[in-house]
C-alpha cells in the first residue's frame, strides 16, 4: 500500500468528522504514522458518547487500509507479540542497539509512569520513532504535555496543554 493512499484515507477520516459538526483539526503524526491528537475533553456525556459513535463511524471507513499501512510499517513480520513487534520497528529504525528485546521494552515500558520521567535507555519515550512504532502496532499513548485538540468548544485547532 502507498503513503498516498494512508494519506489519502487519513484525510478522508479527517473530512468525516468535519461533516459531522467538528472543527477542523490535525492529527497527530509520529514518524508518518498517524493517530487522533490527544483531546481536551470539554464536552458533556452526551456530546462524548457521540463523539465515541463518529469516531468509529468514520475510522471504520478506513480501518482496513490503516491497517494494512501500519502493518506494512510497523509489523512486517507479523509478530503477534506486541512488544516483539514495537522492539523490532525500533531496531529497523535504529533506534535501538539489535540486541534489544521485547523483555527490554516490556520491562522498560513497566516502569514509564508518564510522570515526565524517562525509564529507557535508548531513546525518549516523546521521541517521534518511538512513537511510530508504538502506534503502528496499536499502542497509543499520549502526555499530559502534548499539544491536543478541544472539538467540543473551541475551533479545534492544536493548542497546548493548560
Amino acid at each position: 500500500m502507498s503513503v498516498s493512499d494512508y494519506e489519502q484515507a487519513w484525510s478522508d477520516f479527517k473530512s468525516c468528522m468535519v461533516e459531522r459538526g467538528y472543527p477542523p483539526f490535525e492529527l497527530a503524526n509520529y514518524n508518518g504514522i498517524y493517530d487522533m491528537p490527544q483531546l481536551h475533553f470539554t464536552g458533556t456525556q452526551d456530546e462524548w458518547e457521540r463523539y465515541k459513535d463518529d469516531y468509529d463511524s468514520c475510522y471504520f471507513q478506513i480501518s482496513a487500509i490503516d491497517a494494512v499501512y501500519t502493518m506494512q510499517v510497523g509489523n512486517p513480520n507479523l509478530y503477534t507479540d506486541m512488544y516483539e513487534a514495537i522492539a523490532d520497528c525500533l531496531r529497523r529504525e535504529e533506534a535501538v542497539p539489535l540486541d534489544y528485546t521485547a523483555e527490554d521494552l516490556r520491562r522498560e515500558s513497566g516502569n514509564d509512569q508518564g510522570n515526565g520521567e524517562n525509564p529507557y535507555e535508548y531513546f525518549d519515550p516523546k521521541d517521534p520513532v518511538f512513537r511510530g512504532c508504538k502506534v503502528a502496532n496499536g499502542w497509543s499513548s499520549a502526555y499530559a504535555d502534548d499539544e491536543g485538540v478541544d472539538l467540543w468548544h473551541g475551533d479545534g485547532g492544536n493548542r497546548d496543554n493548560e
